[in-house]
This record gives structure tokens, C-alpha cells and sequence, in this order.
């Protein structure tokens, strides 16, 4: 698709409301972190939460691509140079999402897909995914201008004609124009589609904010090094999982590094996780790897499906060590309210085309048609009395037609006992079966 671009000085009003919205979401958390990058690796503190060393023994994410729907990314960044694609900018028509307008993106990408530096790459970020490739999709400019309403499904619609394997929009609002179209549009390309939950609002607002609520959309809430449910995120019975987002180390837009907390942070180490088992197991469906995800996650909270933890909290080395996907969908586990987790189960086919649904109809009543017939024909064989003559052509020819010309003197007369027309032998002569 043509991703829309904006030009001039003021975004349309609609516009602007709706990302200041996003931006007031994003934009919590983000404390500047005055730290060496050796000692940025210590305090990873989520990678040794979540097992993450033990799992990129299995996966580091080779091969995928996830799409981050976002600020832009620092591709010049240290910890992520030759892991941002080249992507687009929704307000630089030769931009290729390389440019961080609110020092959001990159740390996003660096939760993703960061590897570090120096020797062994033992310094500054490292992702869950390092091997994995991030696109960037710039949705939010310069003074909080948004490329429009109708932005985050332009991007959707980029993601899915670039060929990502994932969609990672780590913005939290009011739903945009076309947004659950776009995402739709996705899931049938079977790609998953993981979002922020959002964070509490100035006015005490905690529920599940636009992407995430949208159906098909893997909501994803906050927890603190502890486990327990961050106090800022947003919850309710679409969240699917729970992931850490307090207090992370990541890389910075300008160069440098930064601390974060929130649910974007949250989305963003899914986003990972899913990069890595995508990588293990790429033949398999947006839908398992969704279920293999949520159906391994550690339960907290309440016991089942909740509405701050939903199924849990990811355990990403046993997705990655079980041959198959659990048999148990995660979208058929009850939230606390009574509701079906519906939005876990990210893809569905297709619906099929009526002209196809048609065409099967008239083939079956054809079949049916056939099956009929030689039925009914074997049945009128079988009640025939035994030795009754079988049916067949007369050798007389038509009733009414015209005897044949005398035959040579002593010859028998057409049909005698013993002959056949034009004097052949009854065994030789045989009678056509009528053809059913």
C-alpha cells in the first residue's frame, strides 16, 4: 500500500487529539538513565526473569521480521545497527522510519531486537530476539503530529505488504479509522498483531485502550520484577498476557540509554518472545504461536484467565521446547467477568468465497443424481423373472419396417430357431446390452 504522508506545519485536529492520547500513554515511564553501557547489561533484570538466556539457546529470532508501528527507530544505534530494515516515515517522503521523533521506537526495538556491542556483544542491550530484523513504521512526528487518524491501519497495511512476521503497536488511545479492518486484513495473511494495553490516564482511566482492544489483538498488561501487576496498566477481559515492563533498560534515540516502564515495554518483550518462537517454528500458524505462548504461560493472579494477568506470564523456553503446541486453545479459557478470551486466538482463515459454497452444492446434488440412477437400474435387473429375455434391439428391425429381401434358396428365414440375420451363428452373434 502508499503509506500517506503529512505535509505542512499543523496536523488536522482530529489528528492531534488522538495523538496526544498516544503520546500520553507512550510517554510515561521513560526516565533517562545516566549509565555506562557495561552496566546496562546487569540490569536487564526481565532476561534472567523471563529465561531468555536459556531460550536463545533454542531461537534468537533468526529470519523474522517484526514491524514496529511507532515513533521511528535509531538505526544508527550501537546495539541495533544491521537489524533495522529500511521502513517508511509517515512524514519525510524519503524517510525510511530511521528517524526517532519521541525516543519511543528505538527502545522499543531495542526490547526487541538489541544485541549488544563490544566484545562478545557482552555490553549495552540485549534483546530477546537479537538475530531478529525490526521494521520500522513511523506513525508519530514532530510536535505530536500524527500522519492521521487513519494512521495505525496504514501501517498495518505497510507491515502486511512488507512481509512481517509480526506487528508490534506499542501506542494506546482511542481506535483510529480502519484500524479493525486493517487488522483483520492481517490475521488472514496470518500475521499476529501484539499491543499495548495502555497506561492509567491523568483521570484514573484503566481500561484496555485502542489497538489493543480491537479483536484479534494480543493485549498485553505490565508486571514489575516481582511478578506482581504494575499499578499503572491497564486491565480488563481483553487482556491475553502479562509481560515485564517496569524498570527496563533500553537504548535510547539519542545514542545513549534510557530506563522504561509501561505496557508498551510489556508489548514490546512479547513481541520478542514471539520473534523467537516464530523463528523455531516458522511453518506453524500466527495462531499457534499465539497458543503456544499463551498455553505455557505461568498463571498468576486469580487461577485461570484474568483480567490484569490474563493467561499469565509467558515461559518462553517450554513454548520453545514442545513439539507441538498445546492442545487446549488459550481463547477457550474464561475470563473472571465470564467472557471468552476471544482475542488471544490472533488469525482466522478466510471465510469462503458463496460462488465456491455454490459450486460445492451443485456438485454434491450431481453425485447424488448418479448414485440415484444406478440404484435404480440395478434394482430393475434384479426383480427381472429368470431366463425372460433381456432387452434389446429387435432382429427384425423397427415394428412396421418392411420385410428384407429373400435370402439364397435353402437358407432359413430371418430369425429361425438356431440363426441370426445374415446367417451367423447364435454364439457368435450377441445382442448389445442396452447401455445404462
Amino acid at each position: 500500500m502508499t503509506f500517506s504522508v503529512v505535509t505542512g506545519s499543523r496536523p488536522r485536529k482530529a489528528a492531534g487529539l488522538f495523538l496526544a492520547c498516544l503520546l500520553g500513554g507512550i510517554a510515561s515511564g521513560m526516565v533517562p538513565a545516566a549509565a555506562t553501557a557495561d552496566s546496562i547489561r546487569d540490569a536487564q533484570w526481565h532476561l534472567k526473569f523471563l529465561g531468555v538466556p536459556k531460550a536463545q539457546k533454542l531461537s534468537q529470532g533468526e529470519g523474522v521480521t517484526v514491524a514496529v508501528i511507532d515513533t521511528g527507530v535509531n538505526a544508527r544505534h550501537r546495539d541495533l545497527t544491521g537489524n533495522v530494515l529500511p521502513g517508511v516515515d509517515g512524514f519525510r517522503a524519503s524517510g525510511k522510519g530511521w528517524t526517532d521523533y519521541h525516543d519511543h521506537g528505538t527502545r522499543m526495538a531495542s526490547l526487541i531486537a538489541g544485541h549488544g556491542h563490544g566484545s562478545g556483544h557482552a555490553d549495552g542491550v540485549m534483546g530477546i530476539a537479537p538475530k531478529a530484523k525490526i521494521l520500522p513504521i513511523t506513525v508519530v512526528g514532530p510536535g505530536e503530529r500524527g500522519a492521521g487518524r487513519g494512521a495505525v491501519a496504514e501501517g498495518v497495511g505497510y507491515a502486511v505488504d512488507h512481509n512481517a512476521d509480526i506487528i508490534l503497536i506499542a501506542l494506546s488511545g482511542p481506535a483510529g479509522e480502519g484500524e479493525q479492518e486493517a487488522i483483520d486484513v492481517a490475521r488472514t495473511r496470518n500475521i499476529p498483531v501484539i499491543a499495548a494495553a495502555g497506561n492509567a490516564t491523568s483521570n484514573g482511566g484503566t481500561s484496555v485502550g485502542y489497538p489493543a482492544a480491537h479483536e484479534g489483538v494480543l493485549a498485553v498488561s505490565a508486571v514489575d520484577r516481582h511478578g506482581t501487576f504494575f499499578k499503572r496498566s491497564a486491565s480488563g477481559n481483553k487482556i491475553g498476557l502479562a509481560a515485564p515492563g517496569v524498570d527496563l533498560e533500553v537504548a535510547g534515540a539519542d545514542g545513549g540509554y534510557a530506563k522504561g516502564s509501561g505496557t508498551s515495554e510489556a508489548a514490546a518483550v512479547v513481541a520478542g518472545l514471539a520473534a523467537l518462537v516464530k523463528a523455531k517454528f516458522p511453518a506453524e500458524s500466527a495462531t499457534d504461536l499465539v497458543i503456544r505462548l499463551g498455553g505455557t504461560a505461568r498463571d498468576r493472579g486469580p487461577k485461570g484467565r484474568d483480567d490484569e494477568y490474563g493467561l499469565g506470564i509467558p515461559d518462553v523456553t517450554k513454548a520453545l521446547s514442545l513439539a507441538e503446541p498445546p492442545r487446549t486453545s488459550p481463547s477457550a479459557t474464561p475470563s473472571s467477568s465470564g467472557a471468552a478470551a476471544t482475542h488471544v486466538a490472533v488469525p482466522e482463515a478466510p471465510p469462503v468465497p458463496r460462488v465456491v459454497i455454490l459450486g460445492r452444492v451443485l456438485v454434491g446434488l450431481l453425485i447424488l443424481a448418479v448414485l440415484i440412477t444406478i440404484g435404480y437400474l440395478a434394482v430393475r435387473r434384479a426383480r427381472r423373472p429368470p431366463g425372460a429375455p433381456r432387452p434389446g434391439p429387435s432382429p427384425f428391425g423397427p415394428p412396421g419396417a418392411p420385410p428384407g429381401p429373400p435370402g439364397p434358396p435353402g437358407a432359413a428365414p430371418p430369425g429361425a430357431p438356431g440363426t441370426a440375420p445374415g446367417g451367423q451363428p447364435d454364439d457368435v452373434w450377441k445382442r448389445q446390452e442396452p447401455r445404462a
